[in-house]
């Protein structure tokens, strides 16, 4: 009795084989570039968010033009005398101009709250002013009300009532 044994052969088509490695291929690439692409958006939108809050930062800090501004005359809003020492009636300028023109006037593009704190981080009220920024948000209720997926958070440190405050900024 002779035993035939069966051999099976596989072929492969090196046509079929080529477009399997190209759609292979294709598919990295494509998952590579969302990803660099989505990697690039959160580094461009964190970049902008820190150039605005040191922009705030800076003009918040200063005296703000007219020196003695109002919000009819107001050129660029600042909060103090230029010496650190937060003035009651630019906080209280400040608080009175409409969240869009202090926007403006801030050459901002992203929302921000201004606080007051002391040193043990308790609110500080200037004027009756407690914080301003963008209508309906405080320091407390920023992310249940905006729930912003990257905020930052810049303090500095002034006078008011001869004690040294905050100034804390927000910017989503």
């Amino acid at each position: 009795m002779a035993l035939f044994i069966s051999i099976k052969k596989s072929q492969i088509w090196s046509i079929e084989f080529f477009v399997g490695i190209m759609i292979f291929i294709g598919a990295l690439l494509i998952f590579y570039k969302y990803s660099f692409n989505l990697s690039d958006i959160q580094a461009n939108t964190l970049k902008e968010l820190i150039i605005d809050s040191k922009t705030i930062l800076n003009y918040l800090m200063g005296e703000g033009l007219p020196k003695n501004w109002n919000t009819s005359n107001v050129i660029s809003i600042g909060l103090t005398d230029g010496n650190y020492r937060i003035n009651v009636t630019k906080v209280g300028n400040f608080s009175a101009l409409s969240y869009g023109r202090a926007k403006s006037l801030l050459s901002v593009m992203n929302d921000y709250y201004v606080f007051f704190e002391d040193r043990n981080k308790n609110s500080v009220t200037i004027n009756g002013v407690e914080g301003i920024g963008k209508p309906g948000v405080n320091k407390t209720n920023l992310n249940s009300t905006e729930s912003p997926s990257d905020v930052i958070k810049v303090f500095r440190f002034a006078m008011y009532n001869s004690t040294i405050i905050r100034m804390g900024i927000y910017v989503w």
